[in-house]
């Protein structure tokens, strides 16, 4: 049975970047604005994840990942929003990678491209979500709705979107920000030494199975 080296590679490459990325997610630094919100750099290992290994590599990244944190750490609603922020982020920069593919751009530029609209789409997708039910989840520990919260509470959508929401847009718009550039500047050599690399061990390993595969035939 031939033993099939690109997927164990990049099996390898995914269990690397659940690891390190795990590891990160311990290191923390609270938002100013609202200091319960947290700022961890796992999703810069993620997005690299996505630049190399692509979109369903980096879903089993984030799979594992929540995982791991959940049995660590606890907290279903805060896990949801994790991976929530990482996978909204990453479908939307693979879909554009995805519709530039034929473009005859720059990488960087592609890069920005995928990036920026990343950028916008997670912070509204997480406003959305938190202002439907994570956040209002999160304070009780209980499955909720906005809606419920503000009940509660007297407040009203103003209020209730002032005080927690617009939090959530300033922090993800900050962090999605930072993680593009600081991933970004990655990529100004990594990436196609990284590719050659790569793409090198792949035709190298053709090039030695046709060799092998024609040896036999003559023999």
């Amino acid at each position: 049975m031939a033993v099939d080296i690109k997927k164990i590679r990049k099996m390898v490459y995914i269990a690397v970047a659940a690891a390190l990325a795990t590891i990160l997610s311990f290191v923390q630094f609270p938002y100013p604005v609202a200091p319960y919100m947290k700022f961890d750099p796992n999703d810069i290992v993620i997005l690299i994840c996505t630049v190399f290994l692509g979109w369903p590599s980096t879903v089993a990244v984030v799979l594992i990942i929540s995982l791991f944190i959940f049995f660590i750490k606890g907290g279903i609603f805060g896990e949801i929003a994790a991976i929530s922020s990482s996978l909204i982020f990453m479908s939307a920069y693979a879909l554009v990678m995805w519709l530039l593919r034929k473009r005859k751009a720059h990488r960087a530029i592609k890069y920005a491209i995928g990036c920026a609209v990343g950028v916008v789409i997670a912070t509204i997708g997480l406003m959305t979500l938190n202002y439907l039910f994570i956040t209002p989840s999160n304070i009780f520990q209980e499955f909720t709705t906005g809606f419920t919260l503000m009940k509660r509470w007297h407040m009203t959508q103003k209020e209730y979107f002032t005080e927690f929401i617009v939090p959530v847009m300033t922090c993800n718009l900050i962090k999605w920000s930072a993680i593009s550039v600081i991933t970004g500047l990655t990529q100004i050599k990594l990436p196609e030494r990284f590719k050659r690399r790569f793409d090198s061990k792949e035709q190298v390993e053709e090039n030695s199975s046709d060799t092998n595969l024609e040896a036999s035939i003559e023999k």
